[in-house]
């Protein structure tokens, strides 16, 4: 109930406003106008005031069915508003909730990422391992780091590391073996490109090159 009251109190309040307006407009601020009239109508013939009488109620009148429909849609409008407003505020919530979970995906992204890397400097050792453990000559290994966009959320945590990795004269077998491998690693590591030429001189034996994307804590 008290509620009901909360909601309906800006409605009664608008209307107060409104009657003072039209009050304000057809007497004056302390009704000066009423009592210019009321001795100006004494003045007059009674014939004369009959006349005035009957046009000034016709006037009240009209005053007050234009006053009640000026009321009626202004409480319309009020309603209006009122709805609008609770309709946003009921979507300004949603979309409340939708952001503190969302923030509070990105914020564990961000601590599983610095669990994982945090003791990481450079990634070229965990390539170098990994081609050890797979048994894969590397030919050659490049680092750098990509910035980020300024809208890119993650730039504000952590940086893009891209590495670049040559392959030659290596069978399929080792080379998805050792890709596998690097996105199995628990680093966070994944392959944006990847390309694969046939040898000359022999159909068993690629050369590879693979560009792995990763990111490191700032």
């Amino acid at each position: 109930m008290s509620r009901l009251l909360q909601t309906l109190e800006p409605l009664r309040s608008k209307g107060y406003q409104l009657l003072d307006k039209i009050r304000v407009m057809f007497f004056g601020i302390n009704n000066e106008r009423l009592e210019f009239l009321i001795d100006s109508f004494q003045k007059l013939r009674p014939n004369q005031q009959k006349l005035v009488f009957a046009v000034g109620s016709f006037a009240i009148i009209t005053a007050v069915v234009f006053a009640g429909f000026l009321y009626v849609r202004g409480v319309h409008r009020l309603k209006q508003d009122l709805y609008h407003s609770i309709a946003a505020q009921r979507k300004l919530s949603e979309l409340s909730s939708q952001y503190q979970a969302s923030d509070a995906q990105f914020q564990n992204l961000v601590l599983e990422v610095q669990k994982k890397t945090e003791s990481v400097s450079s990634f070229k050792s965990i390539f170098e391992t990994i081609s050890k453990d797979v048994d894969v000559n590397l030919a050659s290994l490049g680092e750098k780091m990509v910035p980020l966009s300024d809208g890119d959320l993650l730039s504000e945590k952590m940086n893009e590391i891209r590495v670049d990795v040559a392959m030659d004269n290596t069978s399929l077998p080792k080379i998805f073996k050792y890709i596998i491998a690097l996105e199995r690693s628990g680093n966070h590591l994944s392959v944006t490109d990847l390309s694969i030429r046939a040898r000359y001189e022999t159909k068993l034996y690629f050369d590879t090159k693979v560009a792995v994307r990763g990111y490191l804590i700032k």
